[in-house]
């Protein structure tokens, strides 16, 4: 049985089971983020902000209270990530893309979901990039810049340009595939996801995380009404 306590899903917010700030899922509960200007260091983060450095929001910058100096930019808290409605959301265009790679419509939606925290990232909110693409990407229709580090994310006009954008990508590495091990695996092996931008190592729990996660939005879709 899958443990639920290891799931960004289920631990996005809990002060006492809050996903580890590299993780998929960006870390939404409390964690650490580092503050741009002069002050630098690590700062305490607010619940329900994805960390810096996570493939969900690497250019977000926060500052606690009392500490911001002149240059330290403030980026307001996204809305909650609210999984079932992001699924609800996303459903449609998701079976479209798992229809082409021969794939679970879970498998497309539990990694959109992972890589955006669920839509409130900064790349999902002002690009729809939901796949935390990489720019240059077919179908894109602009560029956001990365604010820490070089290069910039891919901008889409909708979310099914984003997936499919992914499946022009990454397709041929998941296409065929319905176990959520699997897909976890190819998705890393292939060396754009759960991937340590600072060591370019392996997550060591990015493959747990997937699987859990497309195991939750499964039961998910199987409770919708037929």
């Amino acid at each position: 049985m899958d443990d639920e306590r290891d799931d960004p899903w289920f631990s996005a917010g809990n002060s006492d089971q809050s996903a580890h700030p590299d993780s998929p899922a960006g870390g939404t509960g409390p964690g650490f983020a580092r503050a741009s200007g002069p002050i630098g260091g690590w700062v305490p983060a607010a619940d329900g902000l994805p960390h810096p450095h996570s493939p969900a929001g690497r250019s977000l910058v926060l500052a606690s209270a009392g500490q911001v100096q002149p240059g330290t930019q403030i980026v307001a808290p996204p809305a909650a990530p609210n999984p079932p409605q992001f699924i609800l959301d996303h459903l449609a265009d998701a079976k479209a893309v798992a229809k082409a790679l021969n794939t679970t419509p879970a498998a497309i939606l539990a990694v959109a979901g992972l890589e955006s925290t669920w839509g409130t990232s900064r790349f999902a909110r002002e690009g729809n990039n939901f796949f935390g693409l990489h720019a240059p990407q077919p179908f894109e229709v602009g560029q956001i810049k990365i604010l820490h580090g070089p290069g910039s994310m891919s901008k889409f006009a909708s979310f099914e340009r984003a997936g499919a954008a992914f499946a022009k990508g990454n397709g041929r590495f998941i296409a065929g595939l319905t176990d959520p091990t699997e897909i976890a695996t190819a998705l890393q092996d292939r060396g754009k996801f759960g991937i340590d931008i600072d060591t370019g190592q392996k997550l060591p729990n990015y493959v747990r995380s997937v699987a859990n996660t497309i195991n939750n939005v499964q039961r998910r879709l199987d409770g919708l009404p037929k």
